[in-house]
């Protein structure tokens, strides 16, 4: 199904540099996971897409569970995120096939944050046109070995990065301090 062309009003909007032909970007995560999805998303109207969070090197394989209580909590703790290689690829193919504004959704599991700044620049050279850090995902580690801080057990995933203000701003000033486009 596609949208007729003019179904969708155009508001341009420019967000850390870039323009953008309306405020709708579709989030990192199952919907960003191939190009036959983003290419979907240009399809639906979308203006960007940041795609699937991809790690320099995957801490663990993911695969999709749900864990729910009815009536109080429905948990899905983790899907399939992209190896370095398969991200890099999506988002030099994403360039050459649609004309979308691509976030690259990036995070690294390890103890070093030149590694963050190494998949940073992939990403630039791949032609991402924003790096978007991905403090919330499973960040296993780095906080800290980084800090050299006691962390309490229950950041030592999902959101470990997220929870120090000061390890979140080193990364992305050396971020900043390593490519061209926004982060």
């Amino acid at each position: 199904l596609k949208l007729p062309p003019n179904s969708i009003k155009k508001l341009i909007v420019k967000y850390a540099g870039i323009e953008f032909k309306n405020t709708f970007i579709v989030a990192s995560g199952p919907a960003s996971a191939s190009l036959d999805q983003i290419k979907s998303a240009e399809d639906f109207g979308a203006a960007g897409v940041s795609v699937k969070l991809t790690f320099s090197r995957l801490p663990f394989k993911g695969k999709l569970r749900t864990y729910s209580v009815p009536g109080q909590v429905m948990i899905m703790p983790i899907d399939r995120r992209l190896e370095e290689d398969e991200g890099l690829e999506l988002v030099r193919k994403a360039r050459e096939e649609t004309s979308l504004v691509i976030f690259a959704n990036m995070s690294d599991p390890g103890t070093d944050i030149d590694k963050w700044c190494d998949l940073a620049k992939k990403f630039e050279q791949a032609g991402a046109h924003l790096i978007e850090t991905n403090f919330c995902c499973p960040n296993i580690g780095l906080a800290s070995y980084q800090l050299r801080r006691g962390v309490k057990p229950e950041f030592m995933v999902g959101g470990s990065i997220g929870q120090i203000p000061d390890l979140a701003r080193e990364i992305t000033k050396a971020l900043k301090k390593n490519v061209k486009i926004p982060v």
